[in-house]
């Protein structure tokens, strides 16, 4: 009896794994067509996900271009709000103007001159400019932003249109 108890043990323990008497080792291989199937699956699934990672067209690299000119601008605007210091002095403005070629620069003005955060490349950019005078925002000395054959306008309650 105990004998007994144990094999019905064992067999129950095997069958939780699909292992048990009850089915042959030819009923638990997968068959050519089940693998055929599943290596399809995996190649789509690849080829779906290596696509929309791909390579970006001039169209993102042109509205990244948009956004990366909108934050500046947002930010100049949010500095002005907050009335943040320009070089350790009180800022006169905070702004962002087209320098050269296809440059702008994020900057800030004090009582000693004009101190430029950072410069930034855009190609495609001819002209803009915008200013902000804290503590309120208002927008003074600008003009709409080309970029390419986009326009970014910078109206004088602060919102920014694009044409």
């Amino acid at each position: 009896m105990f004998k007994r108890s144990i094999i019905k043990v064992g067999n129950s323990f095997w069958a939780l794994f699909g292992l048990g008497n009850s089915r042959s080792y030819a009923s638990r291989a997968f068959t050519l067509v089940e693998v055929i199937v599943v290596i399809a699956i995996v190649g789509f699934m690849s080829f779906s996900t290596i696509s929309l990672v791909g390579n970006k067209g001039p169209d993102d690299v042109e509205e990244r271009d948009q956004e990366t000119l909108i934050s500046d601008i947002r930010e100049a605007q949010n500095k002005a709000m907050v009335t943040e210091k320009c070089g350790g002095l009180s800022a006169l403005h905070f702004g962002v103007r087209f320098s050269s070629g296809n440059d702008y620069e994020v900057y800030c003005a004090n009582s000693t001159g004009e101190v430029v955060d950072r410069t930034v490349s855009v190609p495609g950019l001819t002209e803009g400019r915008a200013e902000f005078i804290p503590p309120h925002p208002t927008l003074q000395n600008y003009q709409s932003f080309s970029l390419g054959s986009t326009v970014i306008q910078v109206n004088p309650n602060g919102s920014i249109d694009i044409f």
